[in-house]
């Protein structure tokens, strides 16, 4: 799946993309992998991702639970990573 940011904040975007995806998700393996992210002069603003896991409905009540702990650890992972960009950056000022 491609990315493209087009605004005037296209190459931070792609920055911070960059470091969610190559620091956040190694404590998590239930997210996309980043491919490919450009913020050069060549392929400006565009990201390149790549889904993981299987692509199907699940076929027991066992995979739906398996699901969501994946969904809730990824969020996890997430909220973890947010609040330490935030108070890094609280820290800073």
């Amino acid at each position: 799946m491609k990315k493209k940011y087009t605004d005037n904040n296209r190459i931070s975007r792609i920055r911070h993309l960059r470091y969610i995806y190559l620091l956040g998700c190694k404590k998590s393996p239930n997210v996309d992998n980043l491919l490919i992210a450009h913020d050069d002069h060549v392929a400006l603003g565009s990201a390149f991702l790549q889904p993981r896991g299987i692509n199907k409905p699940p076929s027991s009540a066992i995979e739906v639970w398996q699901a969501i702990l994946c969904v809730l650890d990824a969020l996890v992972v997430w909220i973890l990573l947010h609040l330490s960009v935030t108070i890094c950056a609280q820290m800073v000022k």
